[in-house]
């Protein structure tokens, strides 16, 4: 099942957008010209990704920093996560599938 996300223009003019899910916060962004969606939770005290820094496929929670991979929701700093004192189990966040066919962005659900 598909569901609508929102025009690929609309997210590459952007660079990232908000939306929700199933009543879940999620973060939309382009990396390498493909669009990737990830949980919009930090997974160390779950402040919004959406106002962090994003640069080339790496979104940095605002509050502390934490930098996450785009493309597979995991933790590029291990030791900023163990400074945190973040368990291991919580260095992944979760990653949506999606879909794109004539400009249109969607979730695969």
């Amino acid at each position: 099942m598909l569901q609508y996300a929102c025009d690929l223009s609309t997210l590459q003019s952007k660079n990232k957008v908000r939306l929700m899910i199933n009543n879940r916060p999620v973060l939309l962004v382009i990396s390498d010209g493909l669009p990737f969606a990830i949980a919009d939770k930090c997974p160390h005290q779950g402040y919004s990704l959406f106002t962090g820094k994003y640069d080339n496929g790496i979104i940095a929670c605002k509050e502390h920093g934490l930098q996450i991979d785009v493309r597979t929701g995991k933790i590029v700093n291990p030791l900023k996560a163990a400074a945190l004192r973040m368990d291991e189990s919580e260095h992944t966040i979760k990653t949506y599938e999606l879909f794109v066919e004539n400009d249109k962005v969607y979730f695969v659900l």
